[in-house]
């Protein structure tokens, strides 16, 4: 894929390219992978991705599965980090109804 060739060596009109072919993809394929990724900041985090690591993509025929593995990959980090934060809020405010009901009392 020449586009591919052309950004990874910092062709700015070629990635525009790769944006403009991919980006509502990336999107389509974040809501399709993981309900709590947010699809719009996961495609705009791939983008953002992409455009740093471009020269390490070692076959500018693979840009296709190269782009969807780094979107899979923030939908999941999004999904773990948002299993994550809910699991620390509800334990805080466990802990927080605990010393309510029992202010002397710590865990």
């Amino acid at each position: 894929m020449q586009t591919g060739a052309a950004a990874a060596s910092g062709d700015r009109t070629a990635f525009a390219a790769i944006y403009d072919r991919y980006a509502n993809r990336l999107h389509d394929s974040a809501s399709a992978c993981c309900a709590t990724a947010m699809p719009q900041r996961t495609a705009s985090k791939t983008v953002l991705t992409a455009a740093a690591k471009l020269t390490q993509l070692r076959d500018a025929d693979k840009l296709r599965p190269w782009l969807y593995s780094i979107a899979r990959n923030e939908a999941l980090r999004h999904q773990e980090s948002a299993a994550r934060g809910t699991t620390e809020h509800a334990s805080r405010t466990s802990n927080d109804r605990s010393r309510t009901r029992n202010p002397g009392r710590t865990k």
